[in-house]
């Protein structure tokens, strides 16, 4: 100022997630268990009258020999892919294999609460004139939509996603039918003439007639996809000639 004083402004600043408080004044003395009940936190932010809490202004309360020390909270958002010590240590990293028909692997770690846009894009971009259109990625024999993230699809470390390049769009057969070979684990082979526009329970059925199984023990794949009773081969855009492959479950 004028007379040439200066003011010096202590902050502390807590890098931790604070445990936000809304308890009466007289019971914020004492202060409460952590969540993972190791024992009593040292700090803990007071929540305001507007939220239903018992100070002004949100205050970052330290305990220290018993004695509250109030101060003035600063809060913080985190950043995607954050590398505080919080969120490398809360959010688990997982490594997954992508591998395309060619049995190449290429491997990319990333948190579960990523989308898998992401690793899509990476992968993606290491292959020349591909794009993610150009592909599908497929999981457990389901395929993988651009928004879902490991967790949620039950990932863990070392599981495989496969890749599949999609085929051109061609003009249909004149005839509307097509010869389809349906394939087992032991290679052994029964080929089905069908209707484009015929739904596959039709060739599932005459499948486990044959073979004297029940539909329940067994699941048919196109393309590293679990078929669906309602879909036909046009519907999957399969040509003449095609391998279903039949798993028993």
């Amino acid at each position: 100022n004028e007379r040439g004083e200066r003011c010096t402004l202590l902050v502390r600043a807590c890098l931790g997630e604070p445990h936000t408080t809304k308890t009466q004044m007289n019971e914020v003395l004492k202060p409460p268990e952590r969540p993972d009940k190791r024992g009593p936190l040292s700090s803990v932010v007071a929540a305001t009258l507007d939220e239903g809490g018992c100070v002004e202004h949100p205050e970052f309360i330290v305990y220290k020999d018993s004695q509250t020390l109030p101060q003035f909270a600063i809060y913080y958002r985190h950043e995607e892919e954050c590398k505080c010590t919080h969120c490398w240590r809360e959010v688990e990293h997982i490594t997954l294999r992508v591998k395309n028909e060619d049995g190449i692997e290429v491997y990319f770690k990333c948190k579960t609460t990523t989308p898998l846009q992401r690793l899509m894009m990476a992968y993606c971009g290491r292959l020349q004139g591909k794009s993610v259109d150009d592909v599908r990625f497929v999981f457990d024999g389901v395929q993988i939509e651009g928004a879902q993230t490991p967790a949620q699809l039950d990932m863990e470390d070392g599981d495989i996603i496969d890749v599949y390049s999609k085929r051109a769009k061609r003009q249909r057969s004149s005839s509307g039918h097509i010869n389809l070979k349906a394939e087992d684990e032991h290679g052994d082979v029964i080929w089905f003439k069908c209707k484009t526009t015929t739904s596959l329970l039709k060739l599932m059925h005459a499948y486990c007639n044959r073979q004297g199984m029940s539909m329940n023990n067994v699941r048919f794949m196109f393309h590293g996809v679990w078929i669906k009773e309602t879909q036909t081969p046009a519907g999957l855009d399969m040509e003449d000639g095609d391998v279903i492959e039949v798993h028993v479950v």
